[in-house]
């Protein structure tokens, strides 16, 4: 690919024609100990990936094209034992980077952003499932934190301007469950096991916040 040779310009706003062909790229595995590579996935654009928390999958957002100021993504599913990549569902909206996707703690769901709306699908695919009921623009363009789950795996939590939002997958429901006024949220802090977040639930939260002069 050309991507080891040329460098894109990353900038606000959706990708070009030029920027999409510079960008395509493999999915690759490598053996450690004997160094061999296996091809997985090819002649995709990725965007972010994610390594399923059963090991068995990796989903990844793929790059279309553009729409307005946002990018599109197909969300992919690669299958690590059978090699099988399934595009589950189109026409996501993110900034340029799409990042903003993840496994639920069971690894036969995904959740993502689109166009500031949450959604939930099946790995094999299906209907999506909007998770929001007003959406905040500023979730397509921000560097989300995707993983902070309650004990159940059913719902999980997030940050967004100066507030810390709870989404239920059950009830397809958001809920504002804490708030900084004057400070806007950069993220949420807690103890990691297994690649997994603690729940917030569990340890409390520890907020990294900022006012434009300082960080707390």
């Amino acid at each position: 690919p050309q991507r080891a040779e040329s460098r894109v310009a990353w900038a606000t706003g959706a990708l070009s024609a030029n920027d999409l062909a510079e960008s395509a790229a493999d999915f690759c595995l490598i053996q450690i100990v004997t160094g061999k590579v296996e091809r997985v996935a090819t002649g995709y654009t990725p965007a972010g990936y994610w390594l399923s928390p059963d090991g068995e999958k990796i989903a990844f957002l793929n790059i279309t094209g553009k729409k307005d100021t946002w990018s599109l993504f197909d969300l992919v599913v690669v299958s690590l034992s059978t090699k099988r990549n399934q595009t589950i569902t189109s026409g996501i909206q993110q900034g340029i980077f799409g990042l903003s996707a993840g496994w639920v703690p069971d690894s036969k769901r995904l959740v993502y952003v689109s166009a500031g709306d949450w959604f939930s699908i099946s790995s094999t695919g299906g209907v999506p499932q909007k998770l929001t009921q007003t959406p905040d623009l500023m979730l397509g363009l921000a560097l989300l934190q995707i993983g902070f789950w309650d004990p159940s795996g059913e719902s999980f939590y997030f940050v967004t301007g100066n507030s810390v939002r709870k989404v239920s997958l059950t009830i397809n429901s958001t809920t504002e469950v804490a708030k900084l006024p004057q400070k806007r949220l950069l993220g949420i802090v807690a103890p990691r096991s297994s690649g997994v977040y603690e729940s917030p639930e569990k340890s409390g939260f520890l907020v990294v916040a900022t006012d434009r002069k300082s960080v707390v």
